[in-house]
């Protein structure tokens, strides 16, 4: 009986550690949107919503609009990825479009790509939605309050 040698079990380990720490260290990060930009706001305002925090999302909804803090604790958002496809400002006001990939979990993964124009309005020095911003679909504000959290700034404090 011939024996096995076996000292290639740690030259393959090590090469696949050594594989995965390139992928890790090559691949491109996030890129961050330059202060006070439209990509910004908008970036912030999707931090919020893919973390489940409401109340940081409305802080980034115009005054006097549509939509409420209500209206994010009702939305559903499970597993996605979103890309910015196209950006312009004009004056005070903004269109950033975005796509949005769903994967759908169970026995027959799938993915389906939806996409949005969020329309924004410069604040001083930061952008707030109007209309009513995915994940939301249809918003009713309650009447009597006042839709949104507070204004805030494009670092999420409410004055």
């Amino acid at each position: 009986m011939t024996r096995v040698p076996t000292w290639w079990l740690p030259v393959v380990v090590g090469a696949v550690v050594i594989a995965a720490l390139l992928t890790v260290l090559t691949s491109p990060g996030r890129a961050e949107p330059p202060a006070g930009s439209p990509e910004e706001g908008v970036q912030r305002y999707l931090d919020a919503v893919l973390d489940d925090d409401p109340e940081a999302a409305a802080v980034y909804l115009a005054p006097g609009g549509e939509c409420s803090v209500t209206d994010l604790e009702n939305a559903y958002v499970e597993d996605v990825r979103i890309t910015l496809r196209d950006v312009r400002t004009t004056g005070d006001s903004a269109r950033v479009e975005v796509s949005i990939v769903s994967r759908g979990g169970g026995l027959l993964s799938t993915t389906w790509t939806e996409q949005h124009v969020f329309q924004l309005r410069r604040d001083d020095d930061h952008w707030l939605f109007t209309g009513t911003p995915w994940p939301m679909y249809y918003c009713e504000a309650e009447s009597g309050t006042e839709p949104g959290i507070a204004r805030g700034t494009a670092s999420g404090t409410r004055r």
